[in-house]
């Protein structure tokens, strides 16, 4: 019986899938094959396609399937949990926990991304399930849960969570059983409608903030809270959105969740966790968003990475980056513009849609700056990974950057 090699996970993107391993190099997987590769992922299939063979490589083993975590995954995790949220006041006090995250995730084997919704650091949803939990809700609605927030939270509370691929379904129900809390978690396609105390949405752009909050508020009753992951560059219009539908700040936790890059590390700094009350008011917000409106929201967005790998800088590196970018990226490539100066290489990368970005190399320094206009938060994270994985390593940084808002105010000029 053929299933992944243990260690090996994989990562869906729009156009492709990647299957990652701390020791093999990345394998590039047909798109088309993902209903197979959640089998795979999932340890159901009984026969694996030659196709599915061919392209997967050495993470294919002819060996039972894995049911504990990953101890070379499990090592990294704890490594990166130590070394970004090692100062974390709650890391001692709530050691066992933050244990068992690492566990569920090192037990995770596919992670889609292709809807703009991106893993964290198990510290980081430690610290976010420990927050959430002090507000004492009974009644729970969670949608995209990657990394096992809902778990954590089924201990003390009831929970709906919307799962959008069958492999995220068949992840938390297996995690919830594991931790004897199946009684408690439901997988739904729908929320009950005002049946939570506590519902939690993610910003993602303009248009999906909308729509979460939609269904957060039908979810939940007058008096609940609303807890909303803001990041930069979109706080501004989070915050506008909250004010017009009056629903008062009840608490601001600045830089909560880090994400994971897909693969490698970690981008520090993504999101802050604001706690929204919902007002009495039926009115459900509009969630019908134009792209020329989002585009308006956030123009542009720049991005720096320091601590490149100089080994890897020589040659030709921007062309090896806007190549994994071409693959990661969820528009086609449309053109590209490599040159070279005497200190450094600058990249114009762009895709159908009319997204893109600019990058400039300083080898010398170590240094990768991009800028994305007009901005898209998936190409972001793409551009991000891609950068990582081609000019990166272990002590590469992907400097944070910093929501200008805390609590409604616009903090930063």
């Amino acid at each position: 019986m053929f299933n992944l090699r243990d260690g090996t996970s994989l990562v869906l993107w729009p156009r492709t899938i990647v299957a990652h391993h701390r020791e093999l190099a990345p394998a590039f997987i047909d798109r088309e094959l993902h209903a197979e590769m959640e089998g795979l992922a999932l340890g159901h299939l009984d026969s694996v396609s030659s196709k599915a063979k061919e392209q997967l490589g050495e993470h294919l083993v002819d060996a039972p399937a894995s049911s504990g975590a990953s101890p070379i995954g499990l090592k990294w995790l704890r490594d990166l949990d130590s070394r970004y949220l090692g100062w974390s006041p709650d890391r001692d006090r709530a050691q066992d926990e933050l244990e068992d995250l690492e566990s569920m995730q090192g037990r995770r084997r596919l992670v889609d991304v292709s809807d703009g919704i991106y893993p964290s650091l198990p510290a980081s949803t430690a610290q976010c399930a420990h927050l959430l939990a002090e507000l004492g809700a009974t009644q729970i609605y969670l949608e995209d849960d990657l990394d096992g927030l809902a778990v954590r939270l089924a201990v003390n509370s009831q929970i709906s969570v919307v799962a959008s691929t069958g492999y995220g379904r068949e992840f938390l129900l297996r995690e919830a059983a594991r931790a004897g809390v199946e009684a408690r978690l439901r997988v739904v396609e729908t929320p009950d409608v005002g049946t939570c105390d506590l519902a939690v949405v993610h910003t993602g752009t303009p248009g999906g903030l909308r729509a979460g909050l939609a269904r957060a508020w039908r979810a939940t009753r007058p008096g609940s809270t609303i807890a909303i992951l803001v990041r930069a560059p979109w706080d501004a219009d989070a915050y506008a959105l909250a004010q017009g539908l009056r629903m008062p700040v009840g608490a601001y936790h600045r830089d909560v969740v880090h994400w994971l890059v897909a693969g490698t590390g970690v981008v520090d700094g993504a999101c802050d966790l604001v706690l929204f009350g919902r007002p009495e008011s039926p009115d459900v917000p509009d969630s019908r968003v134009s792209l020329a409106k989002q585009r308006r929201a956030a123009p542009y967005l720049a991005r720096d990475l320091t601590g490149l790998v100089l080994e890897r800088l020589e040659g030709e590196p921007l062309t090896r980056f806007a190549d994994l970018l071409g693959r990661l990226a969820p528009g086609i490539e449309a053109s590209r513009a490599v040159i070279q100066r005497a200190d450094r290489e600058l990249l114009w990368w762009y895709d159908l849609s009319g997204a893109g970005l600019s990058a400039a190399l300083e080898p010398k320094l170590g240094r990768l700056a991009m800028t994305l206009m007009p901005y898209d938060a998936q190409l972001e994270y793409a551009a991000i990974c891609a950068a990582v994985q081609t000019l990166g390593g272990a002590d590469t940084r992907v400097r944070p950057i910093r929501t200008r808002c805390a609590s409604g105010e616009n903090v930063l000029a």
